[in-house]
């Protein structure tokens, strides 16, 4: 953990400094008096504001991103559209430092779009390379490696080979963090390979330091340091302290993992120094942290604590990891120190972070699986592309491969000829002993057959728990895409969720999706229930989140509309024609307001409000294909405090039971909600637990049951 968050980190400040290696740092005062000079041509002050700007990205975020604006307004002024690319680039790279995904990934964007239409296509390389890292930091790998790829391609199209070499290593950290290590090494290896050949310094730089971390987290400490000192080399050379510091951090943490202590704490403190210097907030914390762990093993105490204390200061809430492995730190140190009530404190405190990061880490796990299935085959393929060496390897193992054919049909051959040989010999005595043979045979048959049914037996049962294993994980998948129970209580605190699938895996899901005072949350009910609905619902739950992330929906009913053309989109790949898709019940609420809008896809919204149960219809078609569509309309509901909504699938009207053996229907459901509205939301759902179950008795569950109740505060 500790080397992919320092590789991390030290790959967007390498980028940076790569994709502004040709700008050298020039007097701000100078550029700032060139720009407020209306005398001189507005490309001379576009230049200077521009690179004002760009060097305030590294230094003040804030100020870069409003000199950026400054530029914007310039360019826009002299209608130049390649400066405008530039200014929206610029001021996408300073939000990216602010930590503003948001902005950053609409100036990107914006940049991308213009450089498009003016046929840029080295600047559409940077834009899509950029918009990658954004999703990239906001973990949609998915997502962020198609745009790496999208740049590489046209790197490769006009011959920009430090591009071409930079996106590999790019792509190649993504594979990291995914544990994708194979596909991760030959990536970089070609990144690395291209910029030995460019005599590319800073490329070669940020390659080491990855490799450096790459071995490092496969506990190949040998390896890793043998990166990290080429990586120093370099640093020293080009004078990136940053760089330098943190890459002595790496040194140190490596000698610590090989118990060689002495030379463990003589490049963590000559890090520590330099982060001093730097006023490196988060590297103090690791360093201290690190330079604790040493005295803690030494037994001294006193100074661990010391130490320790002084990480904790620094990572404070902003580094959970950092703070966790200083408690730890701690909780040992005042251990032996004797002091047990402050050991205490910081144990509990340790495990409080643990679980915290546990449920991160569990939740990235799910990603990397869902990641590694989506990206296995084009993961080979690119690796057979770019290790040419592989070829040659898979022309080997195929010239094996026939031989132990060889070999195979000449046994089987050879084990015929004396079959053969053997009958013929005991012919004659065979048929002296025909009596007793025809007895043996069939005692035989009769043994071979039970044994047979045995086999089978126990082959039914290893394939039914085989396909039970496989729907379970998908299980584990599915419930990636729907909110978690923390999400959703801190966004609706007085709410409840009503979910039952039919089988392990569903066709219905719910969905939340937050910014600001805006929250967008939904019910669906995709075609079929069990594996087919379970597959249906990942298509259209990827769709419901393209369209509000992606294309930027806030408006129900065009949300509907942007997902129905997704939806069949994709379904548009199949050779067969595919008619799946999903009923949906959508609102988007703004908090602040109480103000709410409201759109359906067969599915109607009811709500609670002054006394009175209402009702809103939806369109009567579904989302995906249908007869003579029309688009989704958006309704307008102004809610007050202490109303309640209620979203819901078809799965409770239609369930089977009572004393006839009838459905339950959707008047007897309105009917039941309104009886228990003003009860709380806890006890709403424990209701309507106890009717689903008293009603269906010991019919079967005929389809997926979801139900959601949200109070307005």
């Amino acid at each position: 953990m500790r080397f992919q968050r320092t590789v991390v980190f030290l790959f967007f400040l390498i980028f940076f400094q790569q994709a502004n290696a040709q700008k050298k740092p020039l007097n701000t005062d100078s550029l700032w008096r060139v720009y407020n000079n209306s005398s001189l041509h507005d490309t001379i002050r576009l230049n200077a504001i521009g690179d004002l700007s760009w060097q305030m990205n590294f230094t003040n975020p804030d100020s870069g991103l409003v000199l950026g604006k400054l530029q914007l307004a310039l360019a826009e002024k002299s209608g130049n559209l390649k400066a405008e690319s530039v200014a929206y680039n610029t001021m996408g790279v300073a939000c990216i430092n602010k930590d503003d995904l948001v902005n950053a990934l609409i100036y990107h964007q914006q940049a991308l779009a213009i450089r498009q239409k003016t046929k840029d296509k080295k600047g559409q390389a940077v834009s899509l390379n950029n918009i990658g890292i954004v999703y990239n930091y906001k973990g949609d790998v998915v997502t962020s490696i198609d745009y790496y790829q999208r740049s590489l391609k046209i790197k490769q199209e006009i011959g920009d080979m430090a591009g071409v070499a930079a996106a590999y290593s790019n792509i190649g950290q993504v594979y990291i963090n995914q544990d994708l290590n194979e596909t991760a090494l030959t990536y970089m290896l070609a990144s690395l390979h291209i910029r030995d050949s460019l005599k590319d310094m800073r490329g070669i730089e940020d390659s080491y330091i990855r490799l450096a971390s790459y071995y490092g987290t496969l506990k190949n400490y040998e390896k890793s340091i043998e990166y990290v000192r080429k990586s120093i080399e370099i640093s020293k050379t080009l004078q990136h302290k940053k760089i330098l510091a943190n890459s002595f951090y790496l040194l140190g943490v490596n000698y610590k993992a090989l118990n060689e202590l002495d030379s463990a704490q003589k490049y963590l403190e000559l890090s520590r120094d330099m982060q001093i210097e730097m006023d490196d907030t988060e590297g103090l914390g690791d360093s201290y942290q690190s330079l604790g762990e040493i005295q803690l093993v030494r037994k001294n105490y006193k100074k661990a604590i010391e130490l320790c204390t002084k990480s904790l200061g620094y990572a404070g809430t902003d580094f959970p990891e950092v703070e966790q492995e200083a408690c730890d730190c701690l909780q040992e140190a005042y251990a032996g120190a004797g002091d047990f009530s402050k050991a205490f404190f910081f144990l509990k405190r340790y495990h409080t972070l643990n679980d915290s990061l546990n449920t991160l880490e569990k939740s990235k796990n799910i990603s990397r699986k869902i990641f590694q299935f989506e990206f296995e085959k084009r993961a080979f393929a690119d690796s057979l592309r770019i290790a040419k060496a592989d070829e040659v390897k898979d022309l080997k193992r195929a010239e094996e491969v026939r031989q132990q054919k060889t070999y195979t049909v000449a046994g089987v051959i050879g084990f015929i000829l004396m079959v053969i040989i053997v009958f013929i010999l005991l012919r004659g005595y065979r048929a002296k002993q025909k009596n007793n043979d025809a007895l043996e045979l069939k005692n035989k048959i009769i043994t071979d057959q039970k044994l047979e049914v045995e086999d089978q037996k126990v082959l039914l049962e290893e394939k039914n728990k085989a396909v039970l294993d496989s729907i379970n994980y998908a299980q584990r998948l599915q419930l990636a895409i729907l909110p978690s129970e923390k999400l959703w209580n801190e966004i609706f605190p007085d709410s409840f969720v009503f979910y039952l699938p039919k089988d392990i895996v569903a066709g219905d899901f719910y969905w939340v999706e937050s910014s600001g005072d805006l929250v967008l949350f939904a019910a669906a009910d995709c075609t079929g229930h069990g594996v087919p609905g379970a597959l249906v619902s990942v298509v259209c739950s990827n769709a419901l989140n393209r369209a509000v992330k992606e294309f930027d929906l806030t408006d129900p009913g065009k949300i509907l509309d942007k997902v129905t053309e997704l939806v069949l989109e994709t379904f548009a790949n199949s050779e067969k024609e595919v008619s799946d898709g999903m009923d949906i019940s959508i609102c988007a609420l703004n908090r602040k307001t109480n103000s709410l809008q409201w759109a359906g896809a067969n599915n109607p919204v009811w709500y609670f409000s002054q006394g009175k149960m209402n009702e809103v219809a939806p369109n009567k078609q579904p989302v995906g294909k249908s007869d003579n569509p029309v688009p989704f309309k958006s309704h307008h509901i102004q809610l007050s405090k202490g109303d309640t909504i209620y979203l819901f699938t078809d799965g409770f009207a239609d369930q089977f039971g009572g004393p006839r053996g009838k459905k339950f229907k959707y008047r007897t459901f309105q009917e039941q909600l309104f009886a228990n509205s003003s009860t709380s939301m806890t006890e709403q759902k424990r209701i309507l637990n106890e009717t689903f179950q008293s009603w269906k008795g010991d019919l079967e569950q005929v389809d997926d049951v979801c139900v959601l109740g949200i109070r307005i505060g």
